[in-house]
């Protein structure tokens, strides 16, 4: 029997002691296996999710796990604990749903339960009901404790906002006196000049960044965000954030927060009624980009080698259509400092263009037949380097054993 050995722990259980180590959770599963080897039970991989919570299935190692459960090439699947799998019932019977397809069955290491058996199938549904319910209840009180700090008028946490630092000792934001006049010179330009674009294009010319911050990676590391050019969609945050009138917003309503406002409640309205006028309709939001970028993801700069994103300039022509662009990446972070000449291509009209082109070749038997050779070896190509990762992963399981 071909097992497949995997672990999980989310971010928050990294600090509580049964599911502190990923390793822990493989060593007590590759001891069940141990004990079922004469049976024929073997260990032919290990997947692992650091940092992935449990309320769905959208996990890098959990979806080649069922990949290669539906190609037959793994017959049982062993966890530490069911809610290692999922803390959710319905996403459970999906992955429960594939195995049952494959012919492939789930053990948990340490609680035994026989899922072929009706009194097995009772206590699979308890446990999961368990799980879930564990699950649910931890956010209603995380939700409950955040609303509750909120009416005291604390921030509950998460990046520090730009202008402001903060004070473990008292729990409260303090103005920050390098940062507080960036934000005061945000609010005062948009009133002045109209435009957040403009107000973007000032901070840049003034060699001003947004906030750096270091964030923890998954694999325990740590890694710097931040330190950017402003951005219209930053800018635009920033101005309708109600903690620099010196309040707290949590769950869709804002509270007097204990800490100290870096402008007037004057000053803010009148920067949110300027962005509000210039949004369609009067909306406080930017308006969704309802077009399919069929090249997205797909096509780089040719001067620089930067992918080229969507990017909606938020103007219309003359029959209502937006103005939809392809932007090189390093020309939207960088803006004027950015050498690339490329810059950005009309959306509409370059995938057009990138459509007939394929209509054409798709009229030509003989370019359709090469294009299916150079594919059929690209995934020739592929399927070797994963065979021999496969390979070698093996003999490292090996021993390991």
């Amino acid at each position: 029997m071909r097992c497949a050995i995997y672990t999980r722990v989310s971010t928050d259980e990294q600090a509580r002691p049964e599911y502190n180590s990923l390793e822990t959770q493989a060593e007590i599963c590759r001891h069940y296996v141990e004990v079922q080897r004469e049976q024929g039970w073997e260990v032919v991989g290990v997947y692992e999710d650091a940092g992935f919570s449990g309320k769905d299935l959208d996990r890098p190692a959990m979806r080649r796990l069922m990949a290669e459960v539906r190609r037959g090439e793994v017959e049982v699947v062993i966890a530490y604990k069911l809610d290692r799998i999922s803390r959710s019932l319905r996403d459970f019977y999906e992955f429960w749903a594939v195995l049952q397809e494959a012919s492939a069955t789930f053990v948990s290491a340490t609680q035994s339960f026989d899922t072929s058996a009706p009194a097995g199938n009772l206590m699979l549904n308890i446990l999961l009901s368990f799980a879930q319910f564990e699950r649910e209840t931890t956010a209603e009180r995380t939700a409950a404790k955040m609303r509750a700090r909120a009416q005291r008028g604390l921030w509950n946490g998460g990046f520090i906002p730009l202008g402001y630092d903060y004070d473990p000792r008292s729990q409260l934001l303090t103005p920050s006196p390098d940062e507080a006049g960036i934000v005061r010179r945000i609010f005062e330009n948009v009133i002045a000049l109209g435009s957040v674009a403009r107000v973007c294009d000032g901070l840049t010319a003034a060699g001003l960044m947004t906030k750096p911050r270091t964030v923890g990676t998954r694999n325990g590391g740590s890694r710097m965000v931040g330190g950017r050019r402003f951005r219209p969609d930053g800018i635009r945050s920033i101005l309708r954030n109600p903690i620099y009138l010196g309040r707290i917003r949590c769950q869709g309503e804002t509270y007097p927060g204990k800490h100290e406002p870096i402008v007037s409640r004057d000053v803010w309205e009148r920067a949110n009624a300027v962005i509000a006028a210039r949004s369609p309709r009067g909306s406080t939001s930017s308006p969704r980009d309802e077009h399919v970028h069929l090249l997205k993801g797909v096509i780089r700069c040719e001067d620089c080698g930067s992918t080229m994103t969507p990017y909606p300039s938020g103007k219309t022509g003359k029959g209502g259509e937006r103005y939809l662009y392809y932007v090189c990446t390093a020309v939207s972070h960088n803006q004027t400092g950015c050498p690339c000449q490329v810059r950005r291509l009309p959306a509409r009209r370059f995938e057009q263009a990138v459509l007939r082109l394929l209509s054409e070749l798709a009229a030509s038997p003989a370019a359709v037949r090469e294009s299916m050779r150079r594919c059929a070896n690209a995934d020739a190509r592929k399927l070797r380097t994963l065979k021999a990762r496969r390979v070698e992963y093996a003999a490292t399981a090996g021993r390991l054993d």
